[in-house]
């Protein structure tokens, strides 16, 4: 068990010095922007504590992937694979616990360990093999496969917009609205294999483009009832909830671009910290965005048929 942690923290700093990243450097960068991005939440909202729970619960839920876990299994046996996934579980859940305690939220500190604990023993062979029909089959692959990976987190989304309108919390109903958003960004980290984007016959800004609107018709379908449910609850607020929605669209079609920039692979650190300080920084974006459409401009004129 030892030598598994030991691996695969030696795999992560391989990982760092492969992307131009000094490890320890990385170390320190990533505690600051994870501090930063924490702070502004609970400066943003009185339910910073359940939005920070639930994005702990969401994280820590990622590690019970089916296929990981049955690889696991084959290796450890049954009461080392257990105490393994808890260990595991509980250093996950470790940054997010002790800012927690940081913000004296002692109750939601104390919360994350049973979860950490109850979603590392969860039996993934339990899972449905069924699969969960989408309404996403002619837009392949983003929408297609993370929404099946991520369909209750949806479901949360629209649950928190309707607690939003039930008790009069409009900042709780942009969270709920903003959700589907944030969690369809995720779709994008993984690049697909070159094939699927050499079957395209157009140049960069062409591909792009539909990308992008594919993206756009896809999280509509995902979130325009949500729109509807919180104008409806909160009219006096319409102007800034289409605003806030509009916003939704840019950050995703900025992953669109985050993503290609440095397709065939996932974005190295420098990349990923850029567009973190961009989201954090609006004002940063519009130049963010476009040394990203250079980069993905450069990388797909060497793959596309043009």
């Amino acid at each position: 068990m030892h030598y598994y942690f030991k691996l695969h923290f030696s795999r992560l700093q391989r990982w760092l010095r492969n992307a131009g990243t000094n490890p320890s450097i990385a170390l320190v960068v990533g505690v600051i922007v994870f501090v930063l991005v924490s702070k502004y939440l609970y400066m943003k909202t009185e339910y910073a504590s359940w939005i920070y729970l639930t994005i702990a619960t969401t994280t820590l839920f990622r590690l019970s992937d089916r296929k990981r876990n049955e690889r696991l299994k084959s290796i450890f046996p049954a009461e080392d694979y257990i105490i393994l996934r808890i260990v595991e579980n509980c250093l996950l859940a470790l940054p997010f616990q002790a800012y927690f305690i940081y913000e004296t939220a002692f109750i939601f500190a104390g919360l994350l360990i049973p979860i950490a604990i109850i979603l590392a023993m969860l039996q993934t062979k339990q899972y449905l093999n069924s699969t969960i029909p989408t309404p996403f089959k002619k837009f392949p692959f983003e929408f297609t496969s993370g929404f099946r990976k991520s369909f209750w987190i949806v479901g949360v989304a629209y649950f928190i917009m309707f607690k939003a309108i039930q008790f009069n919390n409009y900042n709780l109903g942009l969270f709920g609205l903003l959700l589907p958003f944030l969690i369809s960004m995720s779709y994008y980290q993984k690049p697909e294999p070159e094939y699927y984007v050499w079957i395209y016959t157009c140049r960069p800004f062409q591909f792009l483009k539909t990308k992008f609107a594919t993206s756009v018709l896809c999280i509509s379908i995902l979130s325009f009832l949500g729109l509807l449910g919180i104008a409806f609850g909160f009219p006096d607020q319409l102007t800034t909830t289409l605003v806030v929605y509009l916003c939704g669209y840019v950050l995703l079609g900025s992953m669109v671009l985050a993503k290609y920039s440095s397709y065939p692979y996932q974005m190295n650190v420098p990349q990923g910290l850029l567009y973190a300080l961009s989201i954090l920084f609006p004002f940063l974006l519009v130049v963010t965005l476009w040394i990203f459409y250079a980069k993905s401009k450069k990388t797909l004129n060497m793959i596309l048929e043009c």
